[in-house]
C-alpha cells in the first residue's frame, strides 16, 4: 500500500484530515498506517506519515524512524524532507547522526545553482533550492566538527557567488532569476554564521566571511541597509528587506529595530504599494510574537489608524479592491490584528463584529 501516492494524493489526505473530528481520527486503521510505513519510499509517501504524526502510536513512530535510516538522504533533492525527518530525529540518535553526516555530502547544501564543466565553463541554472541549516539544527545537535565542515563548505558557495556577481556586466549581469534565491541563500549564510558564532569565532577568517556576505546580500539587492530597503519604491526591495529584518528581528529582538516598523505601519496606513501584502503579513506576525517587546505607546494610534483605514474597503458591498495585496490576506491580517488591538483596550468595532469572508489556509 502507498507506492502509489504522489504529492497531489498527500494533499488531498492532509486536507481531509484536518477536517475530521477526533473521534473519526481515533478510527484510522492501524493497519493500513503499518502497511504504509512498510512500504513508504518515495518522498510523498513520508510525508503522509509526517503530517499523521498524531495519530501514530510510539511503535509506529519507531518504525518511521527504522524507515527513515534507510532513505537515500544522499541524493534527495527534497530540502523539505530533510526539515520533517529531522523532527523526527530529534528522539532518535542513530538517524540524527545519520542525517547529520549524509548532509556534508547533500547537493543542496549551500547550493547556489553554479556547476562547472570540465573545461572550467561556467554554467548558472536555478534547480530547486537549499539546505536550511539553521532550522536542522533546532531538532539536530551538530558537533564542533560538522559545524566548521559546513563553514569550509560555505565558503566554497559564496565564494563562487561573488565571483559571478564580480564578473557581471551590463552584456552579462547577474541571472535576474539567481537574485532572489541568492539573496535568501545569503540570508541563511548569515544565520548559520551567527547561530554558530561561538564555535565558529576561533577560526581566523570568521570575521572576514562574516562581514562579506553581509555586503554581498546588499549588493545584491541595490540597498545599503534594511531601512533603504523599505523606503524603496521597488517592490523586490521592500520584500527582500522584510526577510532580511525578520532574520535580524529573530536574532536581535524588536525593540532594536523600531524606525523600521514605523516605516512598515507608515507604508500599511497609507496603502504604499511596494511590498504592502509583505508589510501587513510581516507587521502582524510580529504584534503577536514580540507584544511585550513593543512600545505600545508609540505603535498603538497606527494600529488604530490602520484597523480604521482598511474598514472602508470592507464594509462597503461592491466597493472596488484598489489595494496592491490579497484581498483574503489583508482580512486575515485585520482580524488578527483586531485581536491584538482587543487586548489593549483599542479594539475596531467594524473589525469585532466582521465574520471572514475568506478561509486563509495552507496544506501542512
Amino acid at each position: 500500500m502507498g507506492n502509489k501516492i504522489d504529492e497531489v494524493d498527500n494533499r488531498i489526505l492532509i486536507a481531509a484530515l484536518s477536517n475530521l473530528s477526533k473521534s473519526y481520527k481515533r478510527q484510522v486503521k492501524s493497519k493500513y498506517i503499518d502497511q504504509l510505513i512498510e512500504s513508504a519510499e518515495q518522498v510523498s509517501q513520508h510525508f503522509v506519515l509526517f503530517n499523521l504524526k498524531d495519530l501514530l502510536s510510539q511503535e509506529q513512530v519507531d518504525k518511521v524512524a527504522l524507515r527513515l535510516l534507510g532513505f537515500d538522504f544522499k541524493n534527495c533533492h527534497e530540502e523539505n524532507m530533510f526539515e520533517a525527518s529531522s523532527r523526527i530525529a530529534k528522539e532518535y540518535s542513530s538517524l540524527s547522526n545519520s542525517i547529520e553526516d549524509v548532509i556534508i555530502e547533500s547537493k543542496l547544501l549551500w547550493h547556489n545553482g553554479i556547476s562547472f564543466y570540465e573545461n572550467h565553463r561556467r554554467i548558472i541554472a536555478h534547480g530547486g533550492g537549499f539546505l536550511k541549516i539553521t532550522r536542522l539544527q533546532e531538532n539536530l545537535n551538530f558537533v564542533d566538527s560538522t559545524i566548521n565542515k559546513l563553514f569550509t563548505k560555505l565558503k566554497k558557495s559564496f565564494a563562487d557567488i561573488v565571483n559571478v556577481i564580480k564578473s557581471s556586466n551590463e552584456k552579462e549581469p547577474v541571472p535576474p532569476f539567481m537574485e532572489p534565491y541568492w539573496s535568501k541563500l545569503l540570508l541563511e549564510m548569515q544565520l548559520f554564521l551567527r547561530t554558530n558564532q561561538s564555535i565558529l569565532q576561533f577560526r581566523k577568517d570568521y570575521d572576514k566571511i562574516s562581514q562579506l556576505v553581509e555586503k554581498a546580500y546588499y549588493q545584491l539587492n541595490k540597498t545599503n541597509s534594511i531601512m533603504d530597503g523599505l523606503m524603496s519604491n521597488d517592490d523586490y526591495k521592500v520584500r527582500e528587506s522584510i526577510q532580511k529584518l525578520v532574520y535580524e528581528v529573530d536574532s536581535f529582538g524588536i525593540e532594536k529595530y523600531t524606525s523600521e516598523y514605523l516605516v512598515i505601519v507608515n507604508r500599511i496606513a497609507s496603502k504604499t504599494n511596494p511590498g504592502l501584502n509583505s508589510c501587513i503579513n510581516n507587521f502582524v506576525s510580529v504584534i503577536k510574537a514580540y507584544k511585550s517587546d513593543i512600545d505600545s505607546k508609540l505603535f498603538i494610534p497606527f494600529i488604530k489608524q490602520i484597523l480604521e483605514e482598511y474598514t472602508k474597503s470592507f464594509n462597503i458591498p461592491d466597493a472596488i479592491w484598489d489595494i496592491n495585496a490579497k484581498k483574503e490576506d489583508v482580512e486575515d491580517a485585520m482580524l488578527q490584528l483586531n485581536n491584538e488591538a482587543i487586548e489593549w483596550d483599542v479594539e475596531n468595532k467594524y473589525w469585532s463584529s466582521h465574520k471572514s469572508v475568506f478561509k486563509v489556509s495552507g496544506f501542512r
